[in-house]
């Protein structure tokens, strides 16, 4: 009755490498959110706006980045939530 599964070959990131891609994505993502934040939300989409206000360093865009993805996981988890407990009733 019990089967053991083994995920080979329907894996996107091979085994391998792994540990690089998540890596990368931890460095890049919020960095890319961060950077994306500011020219979206600060600059309104003008480039020349954006290379005149944004001044702060990489590190400045990757807290950004970091804090607007962990509020977004948290909000997901909310509803998450909360549609369990709606449909548990």
């Amino acid at each position: 009755m019990h089967q053991n599964v083994e995920p080979f070959g329907w894996e996107l990131i091979p085994h391998e490498y792994a540990w690089i891609t998540y890596l990368g994505l931890f460095l890049f993502a919020p960095w890319l959110t961060g950077v994306a934040f500011f020219f979206v939300y600060v600059s309104h989409g003008r480039p020349e706006l954006f290379s005149q206000i944004h001044t702060g360093g990489i590190l400045f865009d990757w807290m950004i980045g970091y804090e607007i993805l962990a509020a977004l996981f948290l909000l997901m988890i909310g509803k998450n939530l909360f549609s369990y407990l709606s449909s548990d009733a």
